[in-house]
């Protein structure tokens, strides 16, 4: 196909590559920058043998020249191919397509270093902190995997006896791009403006790292439209943020696609007609999938999205990500959200359901998602929450069992929670519900844990062994004056040493630290400023209060002045379980409270003027566009003097006609090259005199726009359905009818048609058709 190599400011447009084996369009060693792809298709990437991220996991097992010793390569070693390769964020993708690859259409991969000739060229993590060049108006459909990846790395060190994988092995990496690759210089957001992902098995799009913003893009068809990510926990890049602006998610569309080759073919859940679906029937498709964070969805329109319990599908146009053992934010969140024709807004799952395991990780029982205006809810500065986590629940709680979750209104934070093992499970009760526990296990071989808490309550934390002899906690989330009191289970007779400390993240340091004094009374913890500690025997409880003394920014985690913690070293002569949750309830339980009061619901959320994406949601630089409005009335209108009419690009054509006008629009120059009214009106000769005119008289390649009244002979609704019309029945149309088509070979995505039932008002479309090129 094309490799670009050691090579910098190259142009490559228009070419095709079609069945390459291993990465077609490869930017090779992650030290090319500033060249442009421009207006390239890649089809039908296959898996390769000569890099281990060419090979499917077959050849990466067997193929095992480069490895170190006996090593057997697993598929993380490998299973990165990708029609675009992009090793390194300084180039510019414009206008490509890369449609059908064997994984992955466009992946931004991060060199930890340069290879191969290139190596040295470049400091290490140059690749990984660099802003992204342009991307713009990209499409990735029918991909295995995924349409755009931005994620992951390569092996840049030989295979050795510590590291036996092969040189250029895939790896890990995180994308943090900031100003000149310097971390302690501002951020720079990469924008992807204008991608359209469809009909990928898997993602439209994952990507995970700092800043990385959508803006007016589609997603349509695929497995899950869009996944952002960080890191579960902090972020990696601590302050950065994944979001997504002006885009437009659709579950099912009307390109149901055909049964040759197809992965599954199986009804509709919006509508009852067989289609193609990404792996099987019985899945959980989902336009957003909630994920670590924090993450905004703003502004964005969500179509067509339908459960289908009797074929044990759990569609949703947002939900969470499941089974998820990583711990999600309270501050991702959605504002200006619109639903059209979308049956299953959010869906949050059930134990056994197909897709969701047994929801029993710790991401699981965290879920929140913050809609800041009521446009999902209908009810605003809510939050989604699961519903079994009674640490964020309250009376005012509005279940929602259509969507297996819960909308309560509060002030939510986290508790970072860093164990010095991974011995135990941990076990935490809100005072005011010790019935409910909410037990956290740490995600993968990590010593963490990451409870989302209501704040200005109380909770304590109990273990199922031996506590941890040394927990790092951290008020994430919280701004100045915020608090939660803790009381952790300890053994009688433990003696502890207490630290507060400011962390700087980068460059990291401890800025500031002092020890914590020991009270002799919880009423001191509870008046306090959070630099004290209280043991009390009877119950073997450490009470302290998690409170921050600084505001934090935007979308940092953690304070101005760095991330507050509190370091708890505990001396233990026992190696009892510490469960204490006898000794501290009852005595310690609380009667529920709502600390902010539940708002009444607002009707907006059904129709909220000025939501959802624009449309088009891309104008591309080089495209002109035709605006264009078709207003078709009946009779009953006439008679009160509204007319039907067509509007192009500010010119208005009505002529005082009555039934039916039709005018055609050249579709490359956007000239109007026939115009011809038809009196339908209890007519048959007129109608077919419009289907001939259809047929004979208007040239190929051309817009077709109709307003029409009281059509009925199938001759003249044959010749609609051949420009676009859909749905008009044996019946014929009864009633205005507006429509705007195409004569030609392909069915353009801007079709549009409007018909209002007789008596109902006039029909009318507004809308921009974008020109041939």
């Amino acid at each position: 196909c094309v490799t670009i190599h050691g090579t910098n400011g190259l142009l490559v447009q228009d070419t095709v590559g079609y069945e390459t084996l291993g990465h077609c369009y490869f930017i090779e060693d992650g030290a090319e920058q500033r060249n442009v792809l421009d207006h390239n298709l890649g089809l039908s990437t296959r898996w390769g043998t000569v890099l281990p991220s060419d090979r499917n996991g077959r050849m990466c097992r067997e193929i095992r020249d480069g490895v170190y010793g006996d090593y057997v390569p697993s598929g993380g070693d490998c299973l990165s191919l990708s029609t675009f390769w992009i090793s390194h964020p300084n180039n510019d993708l414009i206008n490509n397509s890369a449609a059908g690859s064997k994984f992955v259409g466009i992946w931004h991969i991060l060199h930890h270093e340069p290879t191969g000739l290139s190596a040295g060229s470049l400091p290490p993590l140059q690749a990984a902190h660099s802003p992204m060049g342009r991307f713009y108006n990209n499409k990735a459909h029918s991909n295995v995997q995924a349409g755009l990846m931005i994620d992951g790395g390569v092996k840049t060190t030989p295979a050795t006896a510590s590291n036996p994988s092969e040189y250029l092995s895939s790896g890990g990496a995180r994308y943090k791009p900031h100003q000149n690759s310097d971390l302690l210089q501002p951020r720079v957001p990469a924008m992807i403006v204008g991608y359209i992902a469809n009909k990928n098995r898997g993602w439209g799009s994952w990507v995970r790292g700092g800043d990385i913003w959508f803006d007016k893009s589609a997603f349509v068809d695929n497995g899950v439209g869009l996944i952002m990510a960080s890191e579960g926990t902090f972020p990696n890049d601590e302050g950065s943020s994944q979001q997504v602006w002006n885009s437009i998610f659709i579950g099912e569309s009307d390109n149901v696609g055909n049964n040759d080759g197809s992965s599954t073919w199986a009804v509709g859940g919006v509508k009852p007609v067989e289609r193609t679906w990404p792996y099987g029937t019985a899945n959980k498709n989902r336009g957003v999938q909630v994920y670590d964070g924090p993450i905004n969805v703003d502004s964005c329109t969500f179509r067509k999205f339908a459960k289908a319990p009797e074929f044990n599908r759990w569609m949703s146009a947002i939900g969470f990500a499941a089974p998820n053992g990583w711990h999600n934010t309270p501050t991702s969140n959605v504002t200006g959200a619109k639903f059209e024709d979308c049956q299953s807004r959010m869906f949050l799952g059930a134990p056994g359901l197909q897709g969701f395991g047994q929801l029993s990780r710790d991401g699981d029982k965290t879920n929140i998602l913050h809609d800041l205006d009521g446009s999902t809810t209908g009810y605003p500065d809510s939050y989604i929450v699961g519903p079994d986590n009674y640490l964020v629940r309250n009376p005012g709680c509005v279940e929602k069992p259509e969507w297996r979750g819960y909308v309560c209104r509060g002030k939510y934070a986290s508790v970072f929670v860093v164990a010095n093992h991974q011995r135990s499970q941990m076990l935490m009760y809100r005072d005011e519900y010790p019935d409910n526990p909410t037990t956290l296990k740490t995600p993968g071989n990590t010593k963490y844990y990451m409870p989302v808490v209501t704040l200005d309550k109380s909770y304590t934390i109990h273990w199922d062994g031996l506590a941890p002899e040394q927990l790092t906690i951290y008020p994430i989330n919280f701004d100045s004056g915020d608090w939660v009191r803790l009381g952790l289970c300890y053994p009688a007779g433990t003696t502890f040493r207490v630290r507060y400390q400011r962390e700087r993240r980068v460059p990291y340091a401890i800025e500031h630290e002092e020890v914590i004094s020991s009270v002799s009374s919880l009423a001191d913890i509870d008046g306090g400023d959070g630099k004290l500690f209280y043991f009390e025997e009877s119950t073997g409880l450490l009470f302290l209060k998690l409170r921050a003394n600084y505001d934090r920014e935007g979308h940092n985690y953690c304070s101005t002045m760095g991330c507050e913690r509190i370091i708890i070293e505990a001396t233990m002569t026992s190696d009892e379980v510490c469960n204490c949750t006898a000794a501290a309830y009852p005595k310690y339980s609380l009667t529920p409270t709502e600390t902010v009061p539940m708002p009444s619901f607002q009707t907006l959320v059904n129709d909220c003027s000025g939501c959802g994406a624009p449309e088009p949601i891309v104008f591309d630089e080089g495209h002109k566009f035709l605006e264009v409005t078709v207003f078709s009335t009946e009779s009953k209108e006439l008679q009160g003097g509204q007319r039907s009419y067509i509007q192009i690009d500010g010119v208005q054509f009505d002529d005082n006609y009555r039934g039916t006008l039709v005018i055609s629009v050249d579709a490359l120059s956007g000239a109007v090259t026939r115009e011809m009214p038809f009196d339908t009106q209890n007519n048959p000769a007129a109608e077919i005199a419009m289907a001939n005119f259809i047929r004979h008289m208007i040239p190929q390649n051309s817009i077709v726009l109709v307003a029409a009244a009281d059509v009925s002979s199938q001759e003249c609704l044959s010749a609609l359905k051949q420009i676009g019309a859909q749905e008009v029945d044996d019946m014929g149309l009864g009633g205005p009818f507006a429509l705007v088509g195409f004569k030609g070979t392909v069915w353009p995505s801007w079709i549009r048609q409007a018909h209002m039932p007789a008596g109902q008002g006039p029909a009318q479309i507004y809308t921009k058709v974008p020109l041939m090129a």
